[in-house]
């Protein structure tokens, strides 16, 4: 059963900036929203252990780590490396990319690193899209476009503890295509990289670095690939079986998923989630993950009511999408705009965020 969880009232924290929202969880269980305080614009994390009898806390990260404050312009990209670690990714005024940083030590202190800095790097606008992951190896990457010349970058740093944060250029590295929105970024099990993006003309593009140490990047455009342009910003995410989805709304508020298995010969196809579930129009940017159970999840608004819903499909292959209405179910908030985070647990719980009218931030939870 679907419930409503005011994240904000439990903590007692700090109003949220709308515009800003990301949370992950962590392999111990604990859970981490972040999101940025609108009287300070300082970056903060409203955590939960994975202790049954916890309660929520509300964390200020900038303050804890006597960083800068985040622009009022930036947004947000959180997630946890498998040593435990934490990143949180945001924009300083100067256009500078930070990083609020935690060690896995019980003892570690909050650090804020600034970037751009120790890479040499290109600063950015401070409204840029920013996204942000971590891969197996232990490497780090930050993506951003830089809109001088609307190449695509990647702030990089490896797992050596001695390794120096680096920006490369991935549209000169791969000869690519301009870019002018639309940022998102993950990558694979078997340790490919993924970045896409909308070109000039609207295409969606893939740049794309498959795992070979002496691979290229390469820039494949999915639109003509699939005849399909996007009209919001994409989310994407890889499954398991190292299947892809790309995840956008077109013109008409419907929702897409630009698909690939993982057979090396397979193609994209473009599947029409909202006319397959026979599903509301969206509103907004679509945003999706999905479960160790092989089932995906995407969630998106509703602008007529603000509702928050989930285009959901379980892994029978004979399974249909299905359009499910979180907000009715749970009998809860409405959101009020802005982005939408949704993430799972090792236990098989869903957890979809969303700040409400007053600036509280709410969490759509259903057990397992």
């Amino acid at each position: 059963m679907w419930v409503d969880n005011d994240l904000t009232a439990f903590s007692g924290g700090s109003p949220a900036f709308n515009e800003a929202l990301v949370g992950y969880s962590q392999s111990d269980g604990s859970q981490h929203v972040n999101f940025i305080d609108r009287t300070n614009w300082h970056v903060h994390e409203l955590y939960r252990s994975a202790d049954p009898a916890a309660q929520w806390v509300d964390n200020d990260l900038t303050a804890l780590a006597g960083g800068s404050p985040a622009s009022i312009s930036s947004i947000l990209v959180g997630y946890s490396e498998n040593d435990g670690s934490q990143h949180v990714n945001f924009i300083d005024d100067n256009g500078h990319i930070h990083e609020l940083y935690r060690s896995a030590d019980p003892a570690a202190q909050w650090v804020d690193n600034d970037l751009t800095a120790l890479a040499g790097g290109i600063a950015t606008l401070v409204s840029t899209l920013l996204v942000g992951y971590s891969q197996s190896d232990g490497s780090q990457h930050v993506n951003f476009i830089d809109h001088k010349s609307n190449h695509v970058h990647e702030l990089y740093r490896s797992a050596d503890p001695a390794a120096k944060w680096v920006d490369n250029d991935l549209t000169a590295l791969a000869g690519g295509s301009p870019a002018f929105g639309a940022l998102n970024g993950y990558s694979q099990s078997d340790g490919s990289q993924h970045v896409h993006f909308t070109g000039e003309n609207g295409h969606l593009h893939e740049l794309y670095r498959s795992a070979d140490p002496a691979a290229q990047w390469v820039d494949n455009d999915l639109t003509a690939f699939t005849g399909v342009t996007p009209f919001s910003v994409t989310h994407g995410y890889s499954q398991s079986d190292g299947s892809q989805h790309v995840n956008f709304t077109d013109n008409n508020g419907h929702v897409h998923e630009l698909y690939r298995s993982a057979d090396p010969a397979a193609q994209w196809v473009d599947n029409d989630l909202t006319a397959f579930s026979g599903g509301s129009p969206a509103f907004g940017d679509p945003n999706g993950y999905s479960q160790d159970d092989g089932s995906q999840h995407v969630n998106f608004l509703v602008q007529a009511n603000w509702h928050v819903h989930e285009l959901y499909r379980s892994a029978d292959p004979a399974a249909q999408w299905v359009d499910n209405d979180l907000t009715a179910f749970s009998g809860g908030s409405p959101a009020f705009g802005g982005p939408l985070n949704g993430y799972s647990q090792d236990d098989g719980s869903q957890h979809v965020n969303f700040t409400d009218e007053n600036g509280h931030v709410h969490e759509l939870y259903r057990n397992p």
